[in-house]
């Protein structure tokens, strides 16, 4: 049990991804419960489907990793259902799950993963073609892995939305709402960048100056809405054939 913690401690402390603590976290699970096959699944309750995410094969049962099933077939919907979430005989509990029949499954062992406030994730789950005992410490060790694979499913949620909510703070900070073409800010930040990289062109300088000229003509015999919109269209224009090489900026 103490070589068990110690990897279990590297395991977790280690890991960066959602996939870096579960495959590690597989192959405990396999030595706890000497089941052959151990494997996460994601449940799409919408889409009525059960995907296997990642799987752990040792021996003659085989659960592929990226198989799709039908949710209703599952034996985790019936384990979830019942509250059965052991049985060393499939056949007899379930003997009408043809995903069970086909895998050629017999000892089941199955725990749900909870992320976030209480949302069903997925399973995790072990089993075995054969009968096989599975005492109450391996299902605690079982319920344990689920619980660290939804926090760090959950932390990696939360991570993607704080990256997202900066993406959209930058973008409000350093873009004009009128035109969506970027601000004097973003300008008067990247303008050093762009002349140190020596990716100001002579060519790139024609078409502000005749930019200018042209709305200095505009303004005085249109209107100003259609100076701008030919402003924004112009800009954009520039932007696509400067290729990411020079700024268009809005005064």
């Amino acid at each position: 049990m103490s070589d068990l913690l110690a990897r279990l401690s590297e395991s977790v402390s280690g890991a960066q991804s959602l996939e870096a603590l579960t495959r590690p976290l597989l192959s405990l699970l396999e030595e706890v419960t000497a089941l052959e096959s151990t494997y996460l699944t994601t449940i799409d309750l919408d889409a009525g489907t059960q995907h296997i995410v990642y799987a752990r094969n040792s021996r003659t049962l085989q659960i592929p990793e990226g198989l799709t099933v039908p949710w209703e077939d599952t034996l985790c919907k019936r384990a979830l259902d019942e509250g059965r979430m052991y049985t060393d005989n499939v056949g007899e509990c379930w003997g009408d799950s043809q995903a069970a029949a086909a895998l050629g499954i017999e000892t089941y062992l199955s725990m749900p993963v909870y992320a976030g406030q209480g949302a069903l994730y997925g399973t995790l789950c072990a089993a075995s073609s054969e009968r096989r005992h599975v005492d109450d410490q391996s299902r605690r060790v079982l319920a344990l892995f689920a619980s660290l694979i939804g926090a760090q499913i959950e932390r990696e949620r939360l991570l993607k939305q704080l990256l997202d909510a900066n993406a959209q703070l930058s973008n409000l900070a350093t873009t004009d709402p009128l035109t969506g073409l970027f601000n004097r800010r973003a300008l008067l930040e990247g303008l050093p960048r762009c002349c140190a990289a020596n990716l100001i062109y002579p060519a790139a300088r024609a078409p502000r100056l005749s930019l200018l000229l042209w709305i200095s003509t505009a303004s005085k015999r249109s209107t100003i809405a259609l100076g701008m919109t030919w402003a924004i269209s112009f800009s954009r224009s520039w932007l696509n054939a400067c290729a990411e090489r020079c700024a268009a900026k809005t005064w």
